[in-house]
């Protein structure tokens, strides 16, 4: 999620217990189903509303793999600063409701 240097991968997971946009042609394909905000996520107060809906979009576009969306994919989508997008992850990462992982290719 994070900006990609050249040559690695990050993958990024949610964890659902958090440490106990537009519709334009950028969206990643898949199924919509619309929103669900598990509770654990909606009634954690340590969370900010854009880190819960972070996570449900994370969850969202979370695959076998993980979730690959780029901070531009998020920016875009819930119309952000990559800044701002990139101390949202950070603030996720922090409180322990997402993982990473970056492999070089």
């Amino acid at each position: 999620m994070a900006s990609k240097p050249m040559g690695k991968t990050l993958s990024v997971s949610t964890n659902m217990v958090c440490g106990a946009g537009g519709q334009g042609a950028y969206l990643m394909k898949r199924e919509w189903k619309g929103i669900w905000i598990p509770k654990e996520i909606w009634l954690n107060e340590k969370l900010t509303l854009q880190e819960k809906v972070f996570l449900v979009e994370i969850m969202s576009l979370d695959g076998e793999n993980g979730c690959f969306a780029s901070n531009d994919y998020f920016a875009k989508f819930f119309n952000l600063s990559k800044t701002r997008v990139s101390l949202i992850i950070k603030s996720l990462l922090k409180k322990e409701c997402i993982t990473s992982h970056v492999s070089k290719e």
